[in-house]
């Protein structure tokens, strides 16, 4: 992978984190910060040379492999998982690739693609917060995707009609003390 294809995939993942984080301070969830974007890579090779282009400090994590497992027991999948952190800007990115298993929401990308954009993030403090999020989004008018729990915690995918390009927003909290 070239540094313009690291590049590219930046430039990508800001503009779409500037479209959600103005939707979101427009609509009923300004104060929400969007403080992760994710990209998935069709190949783990991908994944690797992605994170080879950025300087060791902006690797602050990985995840070899992390098992999400689908809260209506319709499915399971292995991840791996590795993040970054770019100087100045207010969000961190996960970048990620299945290992195996079935991904529905992140693998129909990958078939067309090398490499996707697919979410925007936000942490909540604690479960019954993510719950309340969770039926806020409902009565906005938001359709959930999936709900998923891995090693660190729960989390969801949402689908809006005013999300950019099918992104999905992703309310997560961390059930392990992380």
């Amino acid at each position: 992978m070239s540094k313009s294809m690291k590049h590219l995939i930046v430039r990508s993942l800001k503009r779409e984190w500037s479209k959600v984080q103005s939707r979101l301070d427009l609509d009923w969830m300004a104060g929400i910060q969007i403080d992760e974007m994710a990209v998935v890579f069709r190949h783990e090779e991908d994944l690797e040379q992605f994170v080879s282009r950025f300087n060791p400090d902006e690797h602050f994590n990985s995840v070899p492999r992390d098992r999400m497992v689908r809260q209506d027991a319709s499915g399971e999948f292995d991840v791996r998982f590795e993040f970054l952190q770019l100087p100045g800007v207010p969000w961190r990115i996960e970048a990620m690739c299945v290992l195996g298993g079935t991904a529905p929401l992140h693998q129909h990308l990958t078939g067309i693609y090398q490499w996707s954009v697919v979410h925007a993030s936000f942490k909540l403090p604690d479960e019954r917060e993510y719950r309340a999020m969770c039926q806020d989004l409902v009565v906005s008018g938001s359709v959930a995707a999936a709900e998923y729990r891995n090693s660190y915690g729960l989390f969801s995918y949402w689908t809006d009609r005013t999300l950019p390009n099918g992104l999905y927003l992703k309310p997560r909290v961390n059930l392990t003390g992380n």
